[in-house]
């Protein structure tokens, strides 16, 4: 099972949607309880100006995970593009949510 670390912006975002959708809360939590022990499982890796990045489905509400994964950001060199700032202490079975945004928003910061 791999470890998991969440951004500012993750908490962030992920505590404004519970505010408005505790069903959502339950679904978020699910399928990060369920992806820890396969990660590449039901992803997609991100290209152009995301990539170093993978997307998760979350259900019919239409939210996707922004996450990374510390081992292949380094067997693909990815590290400059995922702007970890303390990559060095991370060991490769972490996996790094990023955000949780809704389709409709896109991919704007990433």
């Amino acid at each position: 099972m791999d470890r998991a670390y969440f951004t500012q912006d993750f908490r962030k975002h992920l505590e404004k949607l519970v505010k408005r959708d505790s069903v959502l809360k339950g679904r978020i939590q699910s399928k990060i309880e369920d992806m820890m022990n396969d990660p590449f499982r039901n992803s997609e890796e991100l290209v152009g100006a995301f990539k170093g990045k993978r997307r998760m489905y979350i259900g019919k509400a239409g939210h996707r995970l922004i996450y990374g994964i510390c081992r292949e950001c380094r067997e693909k060199n990815h590290q400059n593009l995922n702007s970890c700032l303390d990559c060095n202490s991370k060991d490769d079975t972490t996996v790094i949510f990023f955000d949780v945004i809704h389709r409709s928003e896109g991919y704007r910061n990433y």
